[in-house]
């Protein structure tokens, strides 16, 4: 049996998706009464939500509880990945450095290959 969905025929991104409905017919997933019973329950939860401060007390309260559970490193851990990022950038940089050098060269000398040939 194949395993692409390319071999069954594949998707069709244009057409929409389908399920089995309960008498084993095929039907749209969303039906316009679908639509209006979630457009429904989003008025209610909105209806429902604490006002704006309450909200954004709580977000705070959640991010500072979750930033009590953080392990934060040490001095000398920040200093010593601070120097490898510091090498590696330098290290990239050389690396970039020579290898554009090596190119502009290359290119200059084909140029002036084929510049006096012609």
């Amino acid at each position: 049996p194949a395993v692409s969905k390319t071999a069954n025929g594949g998707s069709i991104p244009s057409a929409p998706a389908s399920s089995t409905g309960a008498k084993g017919r095929t039907c749209p997933t969303r039906t316009g009464r679908d639509h209006r019973l979630m457009a429904k329950a989003v008025r209610k939860r909105a209806k429902e939500q604490a006002p704006l401060p309450a909200r954004v007390r709580s977000y705070v309260d959640g991010v500072m509880r979750e930033l009590r559970l953080v392990t934060w490193p040490g001095r000398e851990q920040v200093r010593a990945t601070t120097a490898v990022v510091l090498v590696c950038v330098f290290a990239f940089a050389l690396f970039f450095g020579v290898v554009d050098y090596l190119l502009a060269w290359g290119q200059r000398l084909l140029y002036e290959t084929f510049t006096q040939a012609g």
